[in-house]
């Protein structure tokens, strides 16, 4: 039977979380390790957990086998599980540099968990604020983030440690993924280095749904502070995992995903919106305005209203001797066809007199002449007649 062994155990961080003062809480909490505070000594992994999950472990899939199924063990988990972020800029974590104020601490070159927190007991009263919080963020990423078998630092922790504030700018998440590892060394024992508690909280969140309890404060971010007081037992985990009675989950996966698709889709939706209303705002502004169609409607009737204000004009009973002229009175006529028919038809004889003008001029022959003395037909202009 094959024994599969881990080195997470937070043992001589929760000894320090207990006389940690509110000062060194403020700092660590402003960094993205704030939750190391919270862990407890006692806190341990289930080795039958352990032993089902590394065996069915799938390492072309990343996942887990369960119920003829495999399960993805992704960033996602881990961003979730422990709070670290999962994009940025990745270091080499074998990489040493000899002039880290943090490795002036520290006489050899090789230097273990154990060294570290004798290091932060024997100056607890001398060193700065600052530098014990740089060698309590060093012994929680060596002790529970990135633990090995020999219980060495990585060299490349001591360069990071010194600029507290540019933790940040780096892919945690990113690291802690990919150091999570096992490796053989026979046929009877497996040495699994890393972060192996983030197995057991993906387990809780995606399997054991029975176990997911909800205490009255609600769920707590990152999950790993709310799965740290669950236990399991090994009958339990056997049979459940055996007789295919444990029911596979994704439900946080699923929210966390269709989550972002929504967020996707809202800011989609915006920026059409803006769109739209920056479109509609540029069609308003080159087209014409309300009060130029006005005046162009208002000038358009005028124009057409003036030849019937004239016919009304002509209309009106005025004497003869204000009538039409010799010559502007003819286009006048011209609009009363009926009258004008009836005046070519009739047959007048040439040889009859008319009477001369008053001032003895000559005779006009012309149309103005042979209706000057006969009554006069006026007509209605269309603007006056009755519907």
């Amino acid at each position: 039977m094959q024994v599969f062994r881990h080195y997470c155990r937070p043992k001589f961080l929760g000894s320090l979380n207990k006389t940690l003062s509110d000062e060194e809480k403020f700092i660590i909490q402003s960094t993205p390790f704030g939750w190391l505070i919270v862990l407890d000594g006692n806190l341990k992994l289930n080795r039958c957990l352990l032993r089902e999950l590394c065996t069915r472990w799938v390492e072309r899939s990343h996942g887990f086998v369960v119920n003829s199924r495999v399960v993805p063990f992704t960033l996602l988990d881990v961003c979730l599980g422990i709070g670290l972020r999962v994009l940025r800029d990745k270091f080499d974590l074998q990489k040493t540099e000899n002039n880290c104020k943090s490795m002036s601490f520290f006489k050899s070159s090789h230097v273990s968990v154990k060294m570290i927190y004798d290091e932060i007991v024997k100056r607890c009263n001398e060193c700065s604020i600052h530098d014990f919080c740089r060698l309590y963020i060093l012994l929680g990423m060596s002790e529970f983030l990135f633990p090995s078998r020999m219980g060495l630092v990585l060299g490349g922790l001591f360069r990071v440690v010194d600029d507290l504030g540019e933790l940040g700018r780096f892919n945690w998440g990113g690291l802690v993924y990919d150091f999570l590892d096992q490796k053989k060394t026979n046929a009877t024992y497996i040495h699994v280095r890393g972060c192996v508690y983030l197995m057991q909280i993906w387990a809780l969140e995606h399997l054991f749904s029975y176990k997911r309890q909800m205490p009255r404060i609600g769920n707590r971010y990152p999950r790993i502070t709310h799965w740290m007081d669950v236990r399991l037992s090994d009958i339990e985990i056997a049979s459940g995992l055996q007789q295919n009675v444990v029911k596979v989950v994704d439900m946080l996966r699923q929210a966390k995903e269709q989550q972002v698709v929504i967020s996707n889709l809202e800011k989609e939706l915006k920026e059409l919106q803006e769109f739209l209303s920056a479109r509609a705002k540029s069609s308003v502004h080159d087209s014409p305005s309300v009060d130029d169609d006005e005046h162009l409607q208002t000038s358009y009737v005028d124009d057409k209203d003036e030849p019937d204000e004239q016919g009304i004009l002509e209309g009106q009973d005025l004497p003869e001797e204000q009538g039409l002229p010799d010559e502007q009175g003819l286009p006048e006529e011209q609009h009363v066809p009926e009258q004008q028919d009836v005046l070519e038809d009739q047959d007048v004889p040439q040889e009859q007199d008319v009477p001369e003008d008053q001032d003895g001029g000559e005779e006009k022959s012309n149309i103005f002449t042979r209706v000057k003395h006969r009554a006069r037909k006026r007509v209605k202009s269309v603007v006056m007649k009755s519907p």
